[in-house]
């Protein structure tokens, strides 16, 4: 940024410049009766190229939302995709295994998929609905871990209701699933789920 400074010394009207550089400039402008010239010239501040204007600004604001969408598309790899077009409607009471008789009937009478993660299981339900419960027990992690790893599988059935039959289903977690991410949910619960549906027919 510049300073300039006018000054009138003896009656010579003397223009002082300050660089950036603290270098000094002076110009000797003439006698006081042309005042008036010199005094017409206005210092302008020079633009700091460093600072960016605020359409830079919000067109930096839109990749990152680019971006984070993408990201968010991804995530879910091909199940998420293959339903990507179902709005979450929710995990509502009803379509919950809250009793522990019901979590016993669905381990005696259903049909079981292993996975790395995951053990899935799956049996008619009295109701003719879609229920299902969540088993992470505390060999699985800590509280922070194991409720985290419930909130990706609930995530996961949410977007994911048109795979579901009508029926009763139980997951439960194993070592190491809480590692996981919700692609890498989608991914394993999605090909069980699809291996469960097969031995049905």
């Amino acid at each position: 940024m510049h300073k300039i400074l006018l000054d009138n010394i003896n009656g010579l009207w003397l223009l002082i410049l300050f660089t950036s550089k603290n270098t000094l400039i002076i110009r000797i402008e003439g006698v006081c009766s042309h005042e008036k010239n010199v005094s017409a010239e206005q210092y302008v501040p020079e633009k700091d190229p460093r600072i960016s204007g605020p359409h830079v600004h919000q067109e930096r604001q839109a990749r990152h939302q680019e971006k984070a969408q993408q990201r968010s598309q991804e995530a879910g790899g091909y199940h998420r995709r293959q339903i990507g077009s179902m709005h979450a409607s929710g995990f509502p009471r009803h379509e919950r295994l809250l009793k522990r008789n019901d979590f016993l009937r669905i381990s005696r009478q259903g049909n079981k998929i292993h996975t790395t993660h995951f053990i899935l299981l799956r049996t008619e339900s009295p109701v003719s609905a879609v229920r299902i419960g969540i088993t992470v027990s505390g060999k699985v992690g800590n509280a922070v871990a194991r409720n985290r790893l419930k909130r990706l599988i609930r995530e996961f059935y949410r977007h994911n209701k048109g795979l579901f039959e009508p029926a009763d289903y139980s997951v439960i977690a194993r070592k190491g699933a809480t590692s996981l991410n919700l692609g890498d949910i989608c991914q394993e619960l999605g090909r069980a789920l699809h291996r469960l549906q097969k031995q049905q027919c």
